[in-house]
C-alpha cells in the first residue's frame, strides 16, 4: 500500500495539473475523470489489513474517531449482526486502491454506521457519497440509517459532507451529531458522478 500510494501522488500531481488548466466546474472534471468505485466485503487477509490501516491512520473522514484494532474488525467481519464493506476507486489516470471501509450494525431493524473512513487521497471526490447511495439503494423502503458522528478536532470535513446530505439531524452537542435517513422519504444525494 505504501507502494500505490507513492504512485496514487504522481497521478495526483498529474490530475492537478490537468485541473489547472480545466475551463469547466469542479462537477464536469470529475465526470470527464471517469470515476469508478468498487464495493467489496473484506474477506482476503490483504484486504482485511489494508481496512485496518486505514481505520487507524485516518482522521478527517473518520466516524468513529476510534482507532479499532485488528481484533475488532476480525470480530465484526465474522458477526451476522454487522454489514461490512471495503471500496476501491479508480478513474482513467490510474487506480487509488482501497480508499475506504464502513461497518453498519443491525439493531431492530436499522442501520447504524458504527464504522465509515475513508482515504483523504479521495476527499472532494464525492466518493462518500457515492457510497452512501449505492447501500440505501439496497435497502427496502422505510429502512432507517442511522449516522452518528462523534466529533474530533480532526474530521470536520465528514462533518460538513454529510450535512450537504439529506439526513435529518436528530441532536447536536460537543460530543456528537446524530442523524438519520428514512428509505424512501425524498431522494438520497446523487451526483452521477461516480459508476458504482
Amino acid at each position: 500500500e505504501s507502494k500505490k500510494r507513492r504512485e496514487s501522488y504522481q497521478v495526483d500531481a498529474k490530475r492537478n495539473d490537468i485541473f489547472a488548466s480545466w475551463s469547466g466546474n469542479y462537477d464536469e472534471f470529475l465526470k470527464d475523470c471517469g470515476l469508478k468505485m468498487s464495493i467489496f466485503a473484506p474477506t482476503k487477509e490483504e484486504d482485511v489489513n489494508r481496512c485496518v490501516e486505514l481505520i487507524q491512520r485516518s482522521n478527517q473522514y473518520n466516524v468513529s474517531g476510534i482507532k479499532r484494532d485488528k481484533e475488532y474488525m476480525d470480530e465484526i467481519l465474522s458477526s451476522e449482526t454487522f454489514k461490512s464493506f471495503g471500496y476501491r476507486v479508480e478513474d482513467r489516470y490510474g487506480k487509488y486502491g482501497i480508499v475506504g471501509f464502513a461497518s453498519f450494525k443491525m439493531t431492530d431493524g436499522e442501520y447504524h454506521l458504527t464504522d465509515f473512513v475513508m482515504s483523504c487521497r479521495v476527499a472532494q471526490k464525492k466518493v462518500e457519497r457515492a457510497f452512501l447511495n449505492w447501500f440505501i439503494g439496497q435497502l427496502t423502503e422505510g429502512t432507517v440509517v442511522r449516522i452518528n458522528v462523534n466529533k474530533t478536532n480532526r474530521n470536520m470535513p465528514l462533518r460538513d459532507e454529510l450535512k450537504k446530505m439529506p439526513l435529518t439531524v436528530d441532536s447536536d452537542d460537543e460530543k456528537m451529531i446524530c442523524h438519520h435517513y428514512v428509505k424512501g422519504e425524498g431522494n438520497f444525494v446523487d451526483d452521477q458522478i461516480i459508476d458504482v
